[in-house]
């Protein structure tokens, strides 16, 4: 059996301008009106650095940040 990775999953709360973007309300039809809006990721680094990199604008969603209200 080969080796296993060491990956993480880490969720993100975006910002609510997200939902000002077609595409996001046409990529999530099910969303409901006040509950948060996340990104779901999964990454080799530990999930504070993978973070800080979102943050920091690398291989980033553009929604991704601490100011979420």
């Amino acid at each position: 059996m080969g080796r296993r990775g060491n990956h993480s999953v880490y969720v993100v709360e975006l910002s609510k301008d997200v939902l000002r973007e077609t595409k996001f309300v046409r990529c999530n039809p099910g969303y409901v009106d006040g509950k948060p809006c996340v990104y779901v990721g999964t990454s080799g680094l530990d999930p504070d650095i993978r973070f800080d990199k979102h943050k920091a604008g690398i291989q980033s969603n553009a929604y991704v940040g601490t100011d979420c209200t």
